[in-house]
């Protein structure tokens, strides 16, 4: 089983957005083809001005893939540590640990 699925909230580190996405859909079959950019995640409108300018058309829903995704937000208590490292709940986490 993996450890995301549609309606999970994360965080997105990747070349044209840095921040919390809902995830919208999963391509299973290319999952691990990086290339194919096989998770399509959703920003909340008020993030888009997160977005870099070059990659800022007002788009909120693109696609990244697993390695882009650095966190998985469990509660309320999720927030970016000095490292700009994801910790949830006081503990240091990544997509892989869980």
């Amino acid at each position: 089983m993996l450890p995301i699925k549609e309606g999970d909230t994360v965080f997105i580190q990747s070349d044209c957005y840095t921040g919390h996405a809902t995830i919208t859909y999963i391509d299973y079959q290319s999952l691990y083809n990086h290339h194919a950019y096989p998770v399509q995640v959703e920003i909340k409108e008020s993030d888009l001005d997160k977005k870099l300018d070059d990659f800022n058309s007002g788009q909120r829903v693109f696609r990244v893939n697993l390695k882009e995704i650095v966190g998985l937000q469990e509660s309320e208590n999720t927030y970016m540590d000095g490292e700009n490292n994801l910790a949830i709940d006081d503990k240091q986490m990544s997509l892989f640990d869980i």
